[in-house]
C-alpha cells in the first residue's frame, strides 16, 4: 500500500477514535469539540475498554514475508479475541494504571502496567508458549523511560509529550473539516442502546454511511492530509519525533496536490467502508460512555488481496476530575529490563 494510501486510511480510522461529547446546548458539533478540550484537561479518570475483534484479515502475501509473517500469524490469532483495558489515571504527579485482560482462545492473560513520572513497571504474565522461567512469573519489569530515550538513535521517538500534542491538532483538524450536517448528529438516550446503568443527559453520534463516504473521501484527501502535512513540516519536534525529513513531507503533500483527483478516485474504489460510527453518552461536563464501530476492507486494485478489519470498542468513564484510587503498588522488587534480557539471552543461549 503506497505511503497516501496509508496516510488516507489512517486518517479515516483516526476519526473513530477522536471523536467524544461534553454536556454543552451547542451543536452536535460544538459539542464534541468542548468535549474534547474537557476531557484533554480532566486531571483524573477512571476508564474501563472492552475491544471486541469480529475479524482481522491481513493480505495473503504478507505470511510470505519474511518480517511480516510473524504479524500476519497474530493477526490471525487475534480474529474473535477480546481485550479488556481498565485504567485509572492522574495527571499530576503523573500515575497510570492499567490492567490488561486478553481473552484469547478459551485463554485469558492479565497484565497489569504501571506508569509513574519516570518508570514503566509491566508485571510478567505466565504464557505457556512462552516458557519463562518460574522465578521471574509475577513479577515486574521496570522500564527507565529516560533512559531508553537516551539510549535511542532517535531519543525524540519517545517524546508523549509531542505526540500528545500531535494527537490534540489532529483533533481539531478532523473537527474542522467534517461538517456537522452531514456528519453529527444528537440522538435520544432511550434510542442509543446504551449499557444498562449508564445516565446520559444528551447522546451525540458521528456516522459514516453510503450517504456521506464519498464526500468523506473528498474530505480526507482534500482538506485533511493536506493540512496534516502542512502542520508535520512546520514543527520539528514531529518530524523527530515520526522521524520524517522536512523535505519528504513537502514533496508528499506536492505528489497529492498533483494526484489529488487520482487518490481520491483510487480510495473511493478500493477502500469500502460497511459502518463507521462514534456514539457517546454525556453526563455534567464529561462523557459517561462510547461506542465505537469500524467495519472496513480495502482491496488492492493490482494484486486483489484485500485487508479486512471489523471491530467494536465500548468504553465506560467514571470518577471524572475526583480523587483517583489506584489498585496496585509501586513494586520495589521489580527486575530491570536489562536484568531480564541477560536472564533471557541465558535461557536460550541467543
Amino acid at each position: 500500500m503506497k505511503n497516501w494510501q496509508r496516510m488516507a486510511v489512517l486518517c479515516l480510522t483516526a476519526v473513530l477514535f477522536l471523536v467524544a461529547g461534553c454536556s454543552s446546548n451547542g451543536s452536535p458539533k460544538q459539542t464534541l469539540q468542548d468535549a474534547i478540550k474537557k476531557t484533554g484537561e480532566a486531571d483524573s479518570y477512571t476508564q474501563a475498554i472492552t475491544i471486541g475483534i469480529d475479524e482481522l484479515q491481513l493480505p495473503a502475501s504478507t505470511a510470505d514475508k519474511p518480517n511480516m509473517a510473524v504479524v500476519s500469524g497474530i493477526a490471525g490469532m487475534l480474529k474473535g479475541a477480546t481485550l479488556k483495558i481498565n485504567t485509572v489515571y492522574q495527571k499530576d504527579p503523573l500515575r497510570t494504571d492499567m490492567e490488561l485482560n486478553i481473552v484469547l482462545a478459551g485463554l485469558t492473560i492479565k497484565v497489569p502496567i504501571l506508569i509513574s513520572n519516570e518508570k514503566m513497571y509491566v508485571q510478567i504474565p505466565a504464557i505457556p508458549l512462552l516458557k519463562l522461567p518460574n522465578t521471574i512469573l509475577g513479577k515486574y519489569i521496570e522500564i527507565d523511560m529516560e533512559a531508553l530515550a537516551a539510549q535511542q538513535q532517535n531519543a525524540a521517538a519517545l517524546d508523549l509529550g509531542a505526540q500528545m500534542k500531535l494527537m490534540d491538532e489532529l483533533n481539531g483538524l478532523l473537527l474542522k473539516h467534517f461538517d456537522e450536517k452531514n456528519y453529527f448528529s444528537k440522538v435520544k438516550a432511550d434510542e442509543a442502546g446504551l449499557p444498562e446503568g449508564v445516565k446520559a443527559d444528551q447522546v451525540v453520534r458521528f456516522a459514516i454511511d453510503d450517504s456521506n463516504y464519498s464526500s468523506s473521501i473528498e474530505t480526507i484527501v482534500g482538506k485533511v492530509l493536506p493540512e496534516l502535512y502542512s502542520i508535520l513540516a512546520s514543527n520539528e519536534a514531529y518530524l523527530d519525533t515520526f522521524q520524517l525529513k522536512k523535505e519528504d513531507v513537502e514533496k508528499r503533500k506536492a505528489d497529492l496536490e498533483t494526484n489529488k483527483a487520482q487518490i481520491t478516485n483510487a480510495l473511493k474504489e478500493q477502500l469500502q467502508v460497511k459502518e463507521v460510527s462514534v456514539t457517546g453518552a454525556i453526563t455534567g461536563d464529561y462523557l459517561a460512555y462510547q461506542s465505537q464501530i469500524i467495519n472496513a476492507v480495502y482491496t488492492d486494485k493490482e494484486t486483489g488481496e484485500a485487508l479486512k478489519l471489523n471491530l467494536h470498542i465500548d468504553i465506560e468513564y467514571s470518577d471524572v476530575g475526583e480523587t483517583p484510587t489506584f489498585t496496585h503498588e509501586l513494586p520495589t522488587d521489580a527486575i530491570k529490563l536489562e536484568e531480564l534480557t541477560k536472564l533471557l539471552k541465558a535461557q536460550t543461549g541467543l
